[in-house]
């Protein structure tokens, strides 16, 4: 009790946050806080809890590790950010969500993306995917039984198999789309 934060070593270093929800604030190079108490710095990989979580990265911030969401519905946002962000998806993710990487570094079971101010790209996975465009929010990729749910992209980009883009009626869509080789 009464420890308010973490200073990294030189080896690689991995903060588990409560059982509860969390909130991670990525605001420097490995550096942020959890839930808005607890500092830390030089830690490159950060795991939520079993309940929701929500990785918060500032306009500086990156990890170089893995942020893991584990179970519960687990956010990614780049909310407020002025710097462009690239989302590439690379799988499913082992408890729900998906892998892939962003911010400098790697997540795993991410259900909820959010983009910055700036313009954003999402990549989707090389397998057979669906696209489900309803404007800049409560936009929808799934790949199997998994979907992410993700508003503020504005350049999405399939993988190398089958991409259905699906647009909601008389939506004019200001991104780009790219279905690659699928």
């Amino acid at each position: 009790t009464n420890i308010s934060g973490m200073i990294g070593s030189t080896f690689v270093d991995t903060i588990i946050g409560l059982t509860s929800s969390n909130i991670f604030t990525i605001s420097g190079n490995n550096t942020g806080t959890v839930n808005n108490t607890f500092t830390f710095s030089a830690v490159e990989n950060l795991t939520g809890g079993t309940d929701v979580d929500n990785f918060v990265f500032s306009n500086s911030g990156t990890i170089s590790g893995t942020l893991d969401g584990l179970s519960g519905t687990d956010t990614l946002t780049f909310a407020g950010n002025a710097t462009g962000r690239q989302v590439i998806l690379s799988g499913t993710g082992s408890s729900d969500g998906f892998n892939g990487s962003a911010g400098g570094g790697n997540f795993a079971n991410i259900n909820i993306l959010i983009g910055g101010s700036s313009t954003d790209s999402l990549t989707g996975m090389n397998t057979a995917s669906e696209w489900q465009i309803n404007g800049n929010t409560n936009n929808t990729y799934s790949a199997g039984v998994n979907t992410l749910t993700f508003s503020g992209i504005e350049s999405l980009i399939g993988g190398n198999a089958a991409d259905l883009f699906t647009l909601a009626n008389g939506l004019a869509f200001t991104g780009s789309l790219d279905g690659q080789a699928g």
